[in-house]
């Protein structure tokens, strides 16, 4: 950073460039959005039909149609068969389809239900659409009908799909379909869909593991529509409903599903579907429907300019506008495609599965004709240009790593979290993998890319796939897979094996077993047998060691690379992501390899109007940007760009660098953590010293909170340098949130022990019925106040999430638990005295526990929480000390929690955190201080309301249920945290201060457990109205369970969590109260 700010007092950069921040900004006005939290794209796109569209898809083949008035009842009538199918919100609906006039209708039926729709290739294996079913949990897929009884045994129910036949004509072939066409179309309660809700599961490649799930919600694709396909389409002077574009494209890949399925439905346009490729049949459809628009992808550009070179006459007079996208593509294809075709308009642009398909486009004027660029960033993006190893941001002309932000970015990868938080930073950040520059007019050029996908002919093959196939073979080892130039593919796999000593294992028997359990793009097409796969320290596959040694082998090989005539194959296209490697043919020298990048993220539309050498350059950035530019009439190896390979040097460097940030970052922890936890404890002691019981961690929360917003009126500089400098301290925090709340939970059969069997039954009845009421009442009355007073909602910001957990802290803490474990039982007083020998193992069984927990499948942690398995597995780890030192379950708990400073237990240590975590809430209160600010009243209203409601419901079923009234006293303040709860029962005689605290804990546990699925039951579908329920009916323990899952929700939870406990203290100060809640109770 200092290298760049150095630069930007010397230099003067574009307005949509930000030299103090690193940001690019779009030179496009900024388009707003919808606004309105509950709403779905479906409705989105038919409610906005102002256009004068008359056709909306026309079948290829035999001309039938659907018209733009039919398409929505028919969307209606698909949603409605499916609810009469049993098929319910959230529910996920699996379409293995290729391309027809029905893939839009059952795409948006089941977005109009509120189900989710996961696309698949229809020529996927039985083996893969298994793990799919199982990994997104499909309860029903939509297949070709030739293919319902090869999918029948999946044990999900299967609705064949006709080809392409006039609808309005009933078959038996095809009877499931059509009574689900014409169904009455009567969806009954049309279900609360919010922006925020999953609409799609569309699967990405990895670099390093197995196919992922990107979680893409309503507001994704109503942002695609918005800032993807009409603005597009507002760049242009003829109407959108003239225009008519061919899809080509398979609709089951990002690419193809954001402008067929979705996005031009939205604008009027006629859509000519095609089921595969043919390249002399095209021409002839495009002159037969008057074809404008023709979105495409490499191979396709290339077979049309080919074939329209030997065509004369009046061929393709109708195009208007070809865009290029999903797979690389070179400045000489362009250049032969813009001379053949002159009359039409090419461009190319950028986007990602991850992104939903935002992300830059291109855009030819009078001034600017860069059909080698991939356009200018979309309205509303963000992006940066990153060194990749040192973090600096790069200027305009420096190459580095694209990062882009903006609303089209998904929501998370399916059941990976480790993932998800590498892909997308704590600011929201997403990091494509893509080496770009940008030129000084805006426009992107993609140089190269940092992760490893192989792309056959555009389509995306996952290395890891094929290699956990060849892996499965009983004669093989070890495998690899590594990507090869194919002049005719782009790419294809080329397998590296490691048989066992003795086998007579054959390179076509391997090639034929891989084929036989992949797709047919998919195949492994060349086997070379090696003796070993070289491997990083941590197990990592070298691939570019093999790429190398590639070089040598290639020459070796005789004939050319097998491959599959392209026209048979166009319906392969994979989900995204791309890695070829380009033979190029230098006049100075002899064949070489050299890699270009793009996302292994997702579909790329890119281009390559430069070459790149193998190796990453070590000197990012350095490149002059007239060695990057070129234009259309200059060939690959007349521009060659030669980089060298890092030097061991370089490599010593980075290392250098890379331990001294890992110091830098642990010190910044520390200290920012340390400011913290010293502040909680001078608040203590002030307050121990003026004997004030209000607990002063509340106080300081307020505090900070107060002198950050007066900075940010002030000085709006020092409130963000105070928040970025403790955001190391508030991730820590964050992450273990769930930990500091569970002590009072694992000591739990210490405090009920002595209750009556009788009254803990009715304890219980009105502990789980008044947690359910009070978060009824908070909702509904924070929904009731925003209404009277008409505030809209908006997004809250992002917040980020903390890191998951690695397999070394998983083995780290195995090993201080089963170490501590052993010593405590030799010698119980090791340590000194019991409690604090018996902490290590204590605190190591309670850190597993929790570990362990948020591992744990999605739906199986809806019914058994972390927090659950974090006090069982404390519990558990007591039980077997226990009985192994023969001392029994209750000293070991009271070793837990001694409660007593100079003899402190694993559950001390913890909850001495929980000071910090309250002071830490003002942080998260303040990123969301907009929002805070605009719904005080609900907030405000909604927690008195409730608070009251809580205190006297409380008192009233006690009564009704007989309940003692020393037992009715004592759990009056249930739903307020423990510090306050027990401040509070001290104003009343008699209280069980034991039993207050058990109560407390249970309401926060059932809470934890159950608040999600309780909200989402409700339709809550706003963070405020979730944080403000969740929190005044389960005070600390389902702020931590809510917040760990959805961080935006956590600053609501923290007032409402706060302002339940001053109210209610405040209330119960007042004698009026008190006697009144007394003459209730009785």
């Amino acid at each position: 950073m200092e290298k760049l700010t150095a630069t930007a007092s010397k230099t003067t950069f574009p307005d949509w460039y930000s030299p103090e921040t690193g940001i690019y900004s779009s030179k496009h006005p900024t388009i707003p959005l919808p606004a309105d939290p509950f709403l779905d794209v479906v409705s989105f796109i038919f409610s906005h039909h102002n256009h004068n569209g008359l056709t909306a898809l026309i079948d290829s083949s035999s001309g039938f149609s659907i018209s733009y008035s039919k398409v929505l009842p028919l969307v209606k009538s698909v949603a409605s068969g499916l609810r009469n199918r049993g098929i319910k919100q959230g529910d996920v609906v699996l379409l293995l389809l290729p391309n027809s006039i029905h893939f839009p209708i059952v795409f948006l039926g089941v977005l109009y239900l509120g189900g989710i729709v996961s696309t698949m290739n229809p020529l996927s294996s039985e083996l893969e659409v298994k793990k799919r079913i199982a990994d997104c949990n499909a309860c029903i897929a939509f297949v070709e009908l030739k293919k319902v009884g090869k999918f029948q045994p999946l044990g999900i129910p299967i609705i064949g799909v006709p080809e392409n036949v006039n609808l309005d004509e009933k078959s038996n072939d095809f009877e499931a379909f059509y009574m689900l066409l014409y169904s009455n179309g009567d969806v009954g309660v049309k279900p609360v869909i919010r922006q925020q809700d999953t609409a799609a599961i569309m699967y990405s490649s990895g670099t390093t593991a197995a196919s992922k799930g990107v979680v893409l919600t309503h507001r994704n694709f109503i942002s695609m529509v918005e800032l993807f396909v009409k603005f597009e389409a507002s760049q242009y002077e003829y109407s959108s409903t003239d225009n008519v574009y061919l899809a080509v494209l398979p609709m089951f890949h990002i690419y193809g599903l954001s402008l067929f399925v979705v996005g031009l439905l939205s604008l009027g346009s006629s859509i000519v579907v095609m089921r595969k490729f043919d390249v002399s049949e095209t021409v002839k459809v495009i002159d037969r429907y008057g074809v404008t628009h023709f979105p495409v992808v490499p191979p396709i550009l290339t077979a049309l300019t080919r074939t329209v070179k030997g065509v004369c006459g009046n061929s393709l007079k109708c195009l208007k506008l070809v865009s290029c996208g999903a797979a690389p593509l070179f400045a000489k294809t362009i250049q032969d495609f813009v001379e053949v075709l002159p009359h039409v308009d090419f461009i190319q642009g950028y986007g990602l599965t991850e992104s939903t398909a935002v992300g830059t486009r291109g855009l030819n004027t009078e001034k600017f004709k860069k059909y080698s660029s991939i356009g200018l960033l979309a309205p509303n993006i963000e992006a940066k240009v990153v060194d990749w190893i040192t973090g600096t941001l790069l200027p305009p002309g420096g190459s580095g790593e694209l990062w882009i932000r903006g609303p089209g970015v998904m929501k998370e990868y399916l059941n990976d979290g480790e993932a998800t938080a590498l892909t997308i930073d704590k600011d929201g950040w997403l990091h494509t993998g893509d080496v770009v520059y940008t030129d000084h007019d805006g426009y992107l050029y993609v140089v190269d890319r940092l992760k490893e996908i192989i792309k056959y002919k555009g389509f995306q093959i996952a290395p890891a796939d094929l290699e956990a196939v060849l892996i499965s073979h009983c004669e093989i080892l070890d495998a690899a897979v590594i990507p090869v130039v194919d002049k005719e593919c782009g790419e294809i796999p080329v397998a590296f094996v490691v048989k066992r000593q003795g086998s007579m294992l054959t390179r076509e028997a391997i090639i034929n077993y891989v084929a036989e359990q992949v797709a047919p793009y998919k195949k492994v097409r060349k086997v070379i047998f090696t003796q070993s796969i070289p491997k990083s320290a941590a197990g990592k596959i070298l691939r570019r060691e093999l790429k190398n040694s590639l070089t040598s082998k290639l020459h070796k090989m005789s004939g050319e690379l097998s491959v599959i005539e392209f026209a048979a194959q166009l319906s392969n296209y994979s989900l995204p992501g791309v890695f070829f490697t380009c033979i190029e043919q230098d006049s100075q020298s002899p064949k070489y390899l050299r890699n270009v990048f793009v996302s292994p993220l997702v579909w790329t539309w890119w281009t390559c109007s430069f070459n790149m050498a193998s190796s990453i350059p070590s000197q990012p950035g350095v490149l002059e940007p007239r060695f990057l530019q070129m234009g259309p009439q200059e060939t690959c190896s007349s521009r060659g760009i030669s980089m060298k390979s890092t030097s061991s040097e370089g490599s010593t460097s980075t290392s250098s660098s890379s331990i001294s940030q890992t110091v830098i970052g642990v010190l910044h922890l520390l200290v920012s953590l340390g400011i913290i936890l010293a502040m909680d404890k001078l608040l203590k002691k002030a307050f121990v010293a003026a004997a004030i019981k209000f607990p002063s961690a509340l106080f300081g929360m307020f505090c900070i909170f107060s002198v950050l917003v007066i900075l940010d009126v002030t000085i709006p500089a020092a409130a963000t340098s105070l928040m970025n400098f403790f955001e190391p301290a508030l991730l820590f925090i964050q992450r273990w949130l769930p930990l500091f709340y569970v002590p009072s939970l694992v000591v739990l059969p210490l405090s009920v022990k002595d209750i009556p069997a009788a009254s803990g039954v009715k304890i219980c009845f009105i502990t789980a019925g008044g947690w359910l009421a009070s978060l009824c009442v908070a909702g509904f009355t924070a929904i009731a106040v925003r209404k009277m007073v008409k505030t809209e909602m908006t997004d809250a910001e992002p917040m980020a999430k903390p890191s998951p957990f690695s397999p070394l802290e998983m083995w780290a803490w195995s090993g201080v638990f089963l170490i501590s474990f052993v010593v405590a039982l030799l010698n119980r007083t090791a340590l000194g005295t019991a409690a604090t020998t018996c902490l290590p193992f204590l605190l190591a069984s309670t850190v597993l526990g929790y570990m362990v927990g948020t591992g744990l499948p999605s739906g199986l942690k809806k019914v058994f929480h972390p927090i659950i398995c974090c006090a069982l597995s404390a519990d558990f780890a007591a039980l077997a000390f226990g009985y192994l030192s023969q001392s029994g379950l209750d000293p070991v708990l009271g070793y837990y929690l001694t409660k007593v400073s100079s003899n402190p237990g694993a559950g001390d240590v913890l909850m001495g955190f929980l000071g910090s975590v309250i002071l830490s809430f003002s942080f998260s209160m303040f990123k969301q201080r907009k929002l805070v600010k605009r719904h005080a009243a609900e907030i405000f209203t909604s927690v008195i309301v409730s608070t009251i409601f809580s205190l006297y419901s409380t008192a009233l079923v006690g009564r009704l249920v007989e309940l003692e009234p020393a037992l009715t006293v004592s759990i009056l303040p249930r739903c307020i945290t423990v510090a306050l709860a027990l401040s509070i029962v001290s104003f009343f005689e008699g209280a069980n201060t034991s039993l207050t605290a058990a109560v407390v804990v249970v309401t926060g546990l059932i809470g934890a457990n159950f608040v999600q699925a309780v909200l989402d039951k409700l339709n809550f579908r706003d963070p405020i109205a979730r944080g403000i329920a969740t929190a005044s009916s389960a005070h600390g323990l389902g702020t931590a369970a809510l917040s760990a899952k959805e961080p935006e929700a956590l600053p609501f939870c923290a007032i409402a969590y706060a302002l339940t406990g001053i109210f209610g203290s405040l209330f119960c100060s007042v004698p009026a109260v008190r006697q009144s809640l007394l003459a209730i109770i009785g």
